[in-house]
Protein backbone atom coordinates (compact mmCIF):
# COMPACT_ATOMS: atom_id res chain seq x y z
CA UNK A 1 0.00 0.00 0.00
CA UNK A 2 1.66 3.54 -1.01
CA UNK A 3 1.47 6.46 1.14
CA UNK A 4 0.26 9.43 0.91
CA UNK A 5 2.64 12.27 0.19
CA UNK A 6 1.92 14.93 1.57
CA UNK A 7 2.90 18.17 -0.52
CA UNK A 8 1.32 21.81 0.59
CA UNK A 9 -1.47 21.89 -1.41
CA UNK A 10 -2.83 18.53 -0.34
CA UNK A 11 -1.75 18.70 3.88
CA UNK A 12 -5.37 20.17 3.90
CA UNK A 13 -6.78 17.25 2.39
CA UNK A 14 -5.31 14.85 4.15
CA UNK A 15 -5.34 16.54 7.56
CA UNK A 16 -5.62 13.25 10.35
CA UNK A 17 -9.54 13.06 11.41
CA UNK A 18 -10.85 11.14 14.27
CA UNK A 19 -9.77 7.68 14.70
CA UNK A 20 -7.38 7.02 11.21
CA UNK A 21 -4.67 5.15 12.55
CA UNK A 22 -1.19 6.96 12.62
CA UNK A 23 1.87 5.50 11.31
CA UNK A 24 5.64 6.83 11.09
CA UNK A 25 6.55 7.35 7.22
CA UNK A 26 10.20 8.29 7.81
CA UNK A 27 12.35 6.15 5.55
CA UNK A 28 9.85 5.09 3.29
CA UNK A 29 10.53 7.80 0.66
CA UNK A 30 7.40 10.33 1.99
CA UNK A 31 6.76 13.16 3.96
CA UNK A 32 8.57 12.84 7.22
CA UNK A 33 5.48 13.41 9.85
CA UNK A 34 3.24 10.47 10.62
CA UNK A 35 0.18 10.53 7.87
CA UNK A 36 -2.41 8.58 6.66
CA UNK A 37 -1.73 5.68 4.62
CA UNK A 38 -3.98 5.48 1.43
CA UNK A 39 -5.94 3.09 1.73
CA UNK A 40 -9.60 1.37 -0.49
CA UNK A 41 -12.05 1.49 2.69
CA UNK A 42 -12.04 -2.36 4.07
CA UNK A 43 -15.56 -2.76 2.90
CA UNK A 44 -14.55 -1.84 -0.87
CA UNK A 45 -11.59 -3.83 -0.37
CA UNK A 46 -13.60 -6.92 0.85
CA UNK A 47 -16.32 -6.46 -1.98
CA UNK A 48 -13.53 -6.55 -4.23
CA UNK A 49 -11.98 -9.95 -3.01
CA UNK A 50 -15.58 -11.07 -3.32
CA UNK A 51 -16.54 -10.62 -6.69
CA UNK A 52 -13.48 -12.04 -8.06
CA UNK A 53 -13.66 -15.28 -6.24
CA UNK A 54 -17.01 -15.24 -7.33
CA UNK A 55 -16.19 -14.57 -11.41
CA UNK A 56 -13.32 -17.31 -10.73
CA UNK A 57 -16.50 -19.48 -9.85
CA UNK A 58 -18.90 -18.34 -12.66
CA UNK A 59 -16.16 -18.59 -15.36
CA UNK A 60 -15.38 -22.63 -14.12
CA UNK A 61 -19.29 -23.54 -13.83
CA UNK A 62 -20.33 -21.64 -17.38
CA UNK A 63 -17.49 -23.62 -18.61
CA UNK A 64 -18.46 -27.11 -17.15
CA UNK A 65 -22.42 -26.12 -17.19
CA UNK A 66 -21.38 -25.66 -21.07
CA UNK A 67 -19.67 -29.34 -21.51
CA UNK A 68 -22.59 -30.88 -19.59
CA UNK A 69 -25.13 -29.85 -21.65
CA UNK A 70 -23.32 -30.06 -25.35
CA UNK A 71 -22.76 -33.44 -23.97
CA UNK A 72 -26.63 -34.10 -22.98
CA UNK A 73 -27.34 -33.10 -26.51
CA UNK A 74 -25.53 -35.61 -27.98
CA UNK A 75 -26.24 -38.61 -25.18
CA UNK A 76 -29.29 -38.03 -24.05
CA UNK A 77 -29.83 -39.05 -20.11
CA UNK A 78 -31.82 -42.04 -19.42
CA UNK A 79 -34.58 -39.46 -17.57
CA UNK A 80 -36.96 -42.23 -17.56
CA UNK A 81 -34.95 -44.84 -16.13
CA UNK A 82 -33.35 -42.51 -14.01
CA UNK A 83 -37.26 -41.39 -12.45
CA UNK A 84 -38.01 -44.64 -12.13
CA UNK A 85 -35.16 -45.78 -9.76
CA UNK A 86 -36.03 -42.91 -7.68
CA UNK A 87 -40.20 -43.42 -7.74
CA UNK A 88 -38.67 -47.07 -6.26
CA UNK A 89 -37.12 -45.38 -3.06
CA UNK A 90 -38.88 -47.31 0.18
CA UNK A 91 -40.41 -44.20 1.85
CA UNK A 92 -44.54 -43.46 2.36
CA UNK A 93 -45.85 -40.40 2.75
CA UNK A 94 -46.57 -41.27 6.17
CA UNK A 95 -42.93 -41.25 6.82
CA UNK A 96 -42.69 -37.66 5.15
CA UNK A 97 -45.40 -37.31 8.18
CA UNK A 98 -43.98 -38.53 10.89
CA UNK A 99 -40.45 -36.50 10.30
CA UNK A 100 -42.54 -33.29 9.33
CA UNK A 101 -44.47 -33.89 12.36
CA UNK A 102 -41.24 -34.45 14.86
CA UNK A 103 -39.36 -31.49 13.05
CA UNK A 104 -42.54 -28.99 13.72
CA UNK A 105 -43.25 -29.92 17.57
CA UNK A 106 -39.44 -29.36 17.79
CA UNK A 107 -39.69 -25.96 16.56
CA UNK A 108 -42.22 -24.91 18.12
CA UNK A 109 -40.70 -25.88 21.58
CA UNK A 110 -37.58 -23.76 20.57
CA UNK A 111 -39.38 -20.80 19.65
CA UNK A 112 -40.95 -20.99 23.02
CA UNK A 113 -38.14 -21.84 24.92
CA UNK A 114 -37.42 -19.05 27.60
CA UNK A 115 -33.71 -17.29 26.92
CA UNK A 116 -32.93 -15.52 30.57
CA UNK A 117 -30.62 -12.69 31.18
CA UNK A 118 -30.48 -12.19 27.44
CA UNK A 119 -32.07 -9.09 25.29
CA UNK A 120 -33.96 -9.53 22.21
CA UNK A 121 -32.61 -9.08 19.57
CA UNK A 122 -29.25 -9.36 20.15
CA UNK A 123 -25.66 -11.44 18.96
CA UNK A 124 -26.54 -13.57 22.13
CA UNK A 125 -30.19 -13.93 21.45
CA UNK A 126 -29.92 -14.87 18.32
CA UNK A 127 -27.07 -17.04 19.48
CA UNK A 128 -29.08 -19.37 21.38
CA UNK A 129 -32.06 -19.32 19.20
CA UNK A 130 -30.10 -20.65 16.41
CA UNK A 131 -28.14 -22.92 18.44
CA UNK A 132 -31.35 -24.40 19.79
CA UNK A 133 -33.31 -24.36 16.95
CA UNK A 134 -30.84 -26.04 14.41
CA UNK A 135 -29.90 -29.06 17.20
CA UNK A 136 -33.82 -29.23 17.76
CA UNK A 137 -33.98 -29.08 13.94
CA UNK A 138 -31.19 -31.74 12.91
CA UNK A 139 -31.62 -33.72 15.82
CA UNK A 140 -35.09 -34.20 15.64
CA UNK A 141 -34.87 -35.08 11.81
CA UNK A 142 -31.86 -37.72 12.31
CA UNK A 143 -33.50 -39.31 14.81
CA UNK A 144 -36.99 -39.87 13.35
CA UNK A 145 -35.31 -40.84 10.00
CA UNK A 146 -32.83 -43.45 12.08
CA UNK A 147 -36.04 -44.83 14.29
CA UNK A 148 -37.63 -44.99 11.03
CA UNK A 149 -34.88 -47.35 9.18
CA UNK A 150 -34.68 -49.66 12.32
CA UNK A 151 -38.43 -50.35 12.82
CA UNK A 152 -39.14 -50.65 8.90
CA UNK A 153 -35.75 -52.87 8.49
CA UNK A 154 -34.20 -50.55 5.76
CA UNK A 155 -30.51 -50.33 5.19
CA UNK A 156 -30.08 -46.72 4.43
CA UNK A 157 -27.26 -46.83 2.15
CA UNK A 158 -29.49 -48.72 -0.10
CA UNK A 159 -32.04 -46.59 0.76
CA UNK A 160 -30.88 -43.43 -0.30
CA UNK A 161 -28.50 -45.18 -3.09
CA UNK A 162 -25.48 -44.60 -1.75
CA UNK A 163 -22.66 -47.21 -3.02
CA UNK A 164 -19.41 -48.41 -1.40
CA UNK A 165 -16.61 -48.08 -3.07
CA UNK A 166 -17.48 -44.75 -5.04
CA UNK A 167 -16.86 -43.13 -2.62
CA UNK A 168 -14.05 -40.67 -4.68
CA UNK A 169 -16.14 -40.62 -7.58
CA UNK A 170 -19.29 -39.69 -6.31
CA UNK A 171 -17.75 -37.38 -4.43
CA UNK A 172 -16.25 -35.38 -7.69
CA UNK A 173 -19.36 -35.11 -9.06
CA UNK A 174 -20.77 -33.35 -6.60
CA UNK A 175 -18.13 -30.65 -6.27
CA UNK A 176 -18.61 -31.28 -10.32
CA UNK A 177 -22.31 -30.60 -10.23
CA UNK A 178 -21.98 -27.43 -7.93
CA UNK A 179 -19.63 -25.61 -10.27
CA UNK A 180 -22.04 -26.46 -13.03
CA UNK A 181 -24.92 -25.29 -11.02
CA UNK A 182 -23.33 -21.99 -10.01
CA UNK A 183 -24.10 -19.72 -12.77
CA UNK A 184 -27.72 -19.99 -12.77
CA UNK A 185 -27.92 -19.89 -8.93
CA UNK A 186 -25.25 -16.42 -9.04
CA UNK A 187 -28.14 -15.34 -12.22
CA UNK A 188 -31.36 -16.07 -9.69
CA UNK A 189 -29.77 -14.09 -6.62
CA UNK A 190 -28.69 -10.96 -9.07
CA UNK A 191 -32.27 -10.99 -10.55
CA UNK A 192 -33.57 -11.35 -7.04
CA UNK A 193 -31.55 -8.64 -5.84
CA UNK A 194 -32.62 -6.77 -8.52
CA UNK A 195 -36.26 -6.96 -8.07
CA UNK A 196 -36.35 -6.39 -4.53
CA UNK A 197 -34.23 -3.47 -4.57
CA UNK A 198 -36.98 -1.83 -7.05
CA UNK A 199 -39.63 -2.70 -4.60
CA UNK A 200 -37.80 -0.69 -1.85
CA UNK A 201 -36.87 -3.92 0.39
CA UNK A 202 -33.79 -3.52 2.55
CA UNK A 203 -30.39 -6.06 2.13
CA UNK A 204 -30.31 -8.00 4.55
CA UNK A 205 -28.40 -11.40 5.34
CA UNK A 206 -29.72 -14.45 7.52
CA UNK A 207 -28.94 -13.84 10.94
CA UNK A 208 -26.72 -17.12 10.99
CA UNK A 209 -24.32 -15.02 8.29
CA UNK A 210 -24.57 -12.07 10.27
CA UNK A 211 -23.16 -13.59 13.40
CA UNK A 212 -20.98 -15.07 11.39
CA UNK A 213 -19.29 -12.45 10.37
CA UNK A 214 -19.50 -10.50 14.05
CA UNK A 215 -15.97 -9.74 15.17
CA UNK A 216 -16.97 -10.01 18.97
CA UNK A 217 -18.67 -13.89 17.95
CA UNK A 218 -17.57 -16.57 20.12
CA UNK A 219 -14.87 -18.95 18.38
CA UNK A 220 -17.14 -21.72 19.98
CA UNK A 221 -19.97 -20.31 18.44
CA UNK A 222 -18.42 -20.08 15.04
CA UNK A 223 -16.80 -23.44 14.72
CA UNK A 224 -20.09 -25.04 15.56
CA UNK A 225 -21.92 -22.79 13.05
CA UNK A 226 -19.15 -24.23 10.36
CA UNK A 227 -19.61 -27.74 11.55
CA UNK A 228 -23.61 -27.57 11.05
CA UNK A 229 -23.46 -26.03 7.78
CA UNK A 230 -20.77 -28.22 5.97
CA UNK A 231 -21.08 -31.55 8.02
CA UNK A 232 -24.84 -31.64 9.96
CA UNK A 233 -27.17 -29.71 7.68
CA UNK A 234 -26.01 -30.82 4.09
CA UNK A 235 -26.44 -34.51 5.65
CA UNK A 236 -29.62 -34.75 7.59
CA UNK A 237 -31.33 -31.62 4.81
CA UNK A 238 -30.42 -34.13 2.19
CA UNK A 239 -32.10 -36.86 2.95
CA UNK A 240 -35.16 -35.39 4.28
CA UNK A 241 -36.01 -33.13 1.18
CA UNK A 242 -33.90 -34.67 -1.62
CA UNK A 243 -33.71 -38.43 0.12
CA UNK A 244 -37.37 -38.68 1.18
CA UNK A 245 -39.54 -36.39 0.07
CA UNK A 246 -38.34 -36.53 -3.70
CA UNK A 247 -39.35 -39.72 -4.10
CA UNK A 248 -42.60 -39.53 -2.53
CA UNK A 249 -44.02 -36.48 -4.17
CA UNK A 250 -42.61 -38.03 -7.57
CA UNK A 251 -44.89 -40.53 -7.27
CA UNK A 252 -48.01 -38.52 -6.98
CA UNK A 253 -47.13 -35.07 -8.96
CA UNK A 254 -44.68 -36.20 -10.98
CA UNK A 255 -41.08 -35.09 -11.69
CA UNK A 256 -41.15 -31.21 -12.55
CA UNK A 257 -44.14 -30.49 -9.92
CA UNK A 258 -42.58 -32.84 -7.25
CA UNK A 259 -39.20 -31.00 -7.86
CA UNK A 260 -40.68 -27.59 -7.83
CA UNK A 261 -43.34 -28.61 -4.54
CA UNK A 262 -39.41 -29.77 -2.64
CA UNK A 263 -37.61 -26.79 -3.98
CA UNK A 264 -39.79 -23.97 -2.59
CA UNK A 265 -40.22 -25.93 0.58
CA UNK A 266 -36.63 -26.30 1.16
CA UNK A 267 -35.99 -22.24 0.46
CA UNK A 268 -39.13 -21.18 2.54
CA UNK A 269 -37.80 -23.15 5.10
CA UNK A 270 -35.06 -20.95 5.67
CA UNK A 271 -36.99 -17.95 6.45
CA UNK A 272 -34.92 -15.24 4.20
CA UNK A 273 -36.32 -13.14 1.84
CA UNK A 274 -33.39 -12.15 -0.47
CA UNK A 275 -31.95 -15.62 -0.11
CA UNK A 276 -35.31 -17.26 -1.74
CA UNK A 277 -34.65 -17.45 -5.47
CA UNK A 278 -31.01 -18.66 -4.80
CA UNK A 279 -32.26 -21.27 -2.61
CA UNK A 280 -35.05 -22.65 -4.99
CA UNK A 281 -32.36 -22.73 -7.62
CA UNK A 282 -29.56 -24.66 -5.76
CA UNK A 283 -32.43 -26.66 -4.81
CA UNK A 284 -33.34 -27.55 -8.07
CA UNK A 285 -29.85 -28.37 -8.50
CA UNK A 286 -29.41 -30.81 -5.56
CA UNK A 287 -32.43 -32.76 -7.17
CA UNK A 288 -31.13 -33.20 -10.71
CA UNK A 289 -27.69 -34.47 -8.76
CA UNK A 290 -29.54 -36.84 -6.74
CA UNK A 291 -31.68 -38.00 -9.68
CA UNK A 292 -29.26 -38.18 -12.38
CA UNK A 293 -26.86 -39.97 -9.99
CA UNK A 294 -29.22 -41.99 -7.96
CA UNK A 295 -26.86 -41.61 -4.80
CA UNK A 296 -27.76 -39.28 -2.06
CA UNK A 297 -23.78 -38.40 -1.35
CA UNK A 298 -23.87 -35.99 -4.77
CA UNK A 299 -26.28 -33.55 -3.72
CA UNK A 300 -25.32 -34.35 0.22
CA UNK A 301 -21.47 -33.10 -1.40
CA UNK A 302 -23.45 -30.36 -3.03
CA UNK A 303 -25.14 -28.75 -0.77
CA UNK A 304 -21.79 -28.95 2.12
CA UNK A 305 -19.65 -27.31 -0.79
CA UNK A 306 -22.23 -24.67 -1.40
CA UNK A 307 -22.83 -23.86 2.43
CA UNK A 308 -18.58 -23.47 2.28
CA UNK A 309 -18.30 -21.09 0.11
CA UNK A 310 -20.60 -18.97 1.60
CA UNK A 311 -19.03 -19.22 4.92
CA UNK A 312 -15.46 -18.77 3.54
CA UNK A 313 -17.09 -15.52 1.86
CA UNK A 314 -18.34 -14.73 5.50
CA UNK A 315 -14.75 -15.54 7.28
CA UNK A 316 -12.55 -14.07 4.84
CA UNK A 317 -14.28 -11.21 4.23
CA UNK A 318 -16.68 -10.32 6.87
CA UNK A 319 -16.98 -6.41 5.82
CA UNK A 320 -18.99 -7.26 2.81
CA UNK A 321 -21.91 -8.72 5.52
CA UNK A 322 -20.71 -5.20 8.09
CA UNK A 323 -20.78 -2.78 5.86
CA UNK A 324 -23.68 -3.54 4.12
CA UNK A 325 -25.70 -4.11 7.21
CA UNK A 326 -25.01 -1.03 8.74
Amino acid sequence: MASIHCEPACRQRHRKRPGDAELDTRGTGSCQHKGRVATMPETEVAVEGVARLMGALFLAGCVIAGYMLLRAMAHPPPWRRRIGLLCSRPWQPVDIGLVLCVVAAGQLLAALAHMPDVTEGSWQYYAQFVLRTSIVFHGAAGAAVWILCVNRNINPLRAFGIRRGKAAREVAAGVVAYLAAFPAVTVAALLAGLLLSAMNEEQSFQPVVSMMAEPDQSIVVRVYLCLLAVVVAPVVEEVVFRGMALPVLTRYLGFPAAVSVVSMVFALMHGHLWSLAPLFAVAVAFSLGYTLTGSLRVPIVMHAVFNAVNLFHVLMFPDTVNGLSQ
